[in-house]
């Protein structure tokens, strides 16, 4: 099913991995991808597709002990610098960094009913926010939050400080706000989380998420983005090894 014609049929909700208690293995045989494109990148474009795992439309789990192909969902390819920074030029931002807009007083962030308040305990457990930004297409405030061994990206209504959303990484929001895209790699096991959201009825579902493999991603808050070509671009190191990586830039298109 194609992906954009699916998106609106998700119903799952929650963090990056919270999945359905549903789960089916993958068929994982050596056929090549239908949905892979070659491009004159210097590797093996299958590499960019190596996941740990995925899901899609209905957001069932699906798991495998090896790494496997990314066989549906997104179209990943490896494009030049110069294209990079040429869709760079008609990127869309919709953020302001107003960050005196909301002051933390005595350790607490206010808006309306939600009070979010720096803790620190004995047992070494911690809370600490800090206002980031607004969006004004949603109208929802961008507060980060850190605390001992994590942190997460809340989306807080404006109006009601209801909060909308709890994201693992910054949000990057497309042209008209119908998809969010976040990512984070995590460094000691060099896994990259990759989810995107779809727009719904004033809220944000999962429609993709997947762990990949191959490549992680570089500073995502600074170089990732929509384009107006409804194109998701941004900046990785594809790893050879444990030892050496390689800069270079993807272009990710919904399928």
């Amino acid at each position: 099913m194609n992906l954009l014609k699916a998106v609106y049929s998700f119903v799952a909700l929650g963090l990056l991995f919270s999945c359905s208690d549903e789960i089916s293995e993958p068929n994982v045989d050596n056929h090549q991808s239908i949905f892979l494109k070659k491009t004159n990148s210097q590797w093996n474009e299958n590499d960019l597709y190596q996941v740990k795992s995925y899901q899609i439309r209905n957001l069932k789990k699906i798991e495998h002990s090896n790494s496997f192909k990314l066989e549906e969902g997104l179209l990943i390819e490896a494009i030049s610098e110069k294209e990079y920074e040429s869709a760079n030029q008609n990127k869309y931002r919709h953020y302001l960094k107003d960050t005196l807009a909301l002051v933390k007083i005595n350790k607490s962030i206010h808006i309306e009913k939600t009070v979010l308040t720096d803790k620190f305990s004995k047992n070494g457990s911690s809370e600490f926010y800090n206002y980031l930004g607004y969006f004004p297409i949603l109208n929802q405030y961008l507060v980060r939050g850190e605390y001992l061994d994590s942190l997460d990206y809340k989306m807080i209504d404006k109006n009601s400080g209801q909060i909308k959303q709890s994201l693992v990484s910054y949000p990057i929001i497309s042209q008209n706000a119908n998809f969010i895209t976040v990512c984070k790699t995590n460094e000691f096991e060099n896994l990259t989380y990759f989810e995107i959201y779809n727009y719904e009825n004033g809220l944000y579902k999962n429609a993709f998420r997947a762990i990949f493999t191959n490549w992680r991603v570089v500073d995502f808050e600074q170089h990732a983005f929509w384009s107006k070509d409804g194109i998701f671009y941004l900046k990785v190191d594809r790893m050879n090894n444990e030892e050496s990586s390689e800069e270079t830039f993807l272009k990710i298109t919904l399928n």
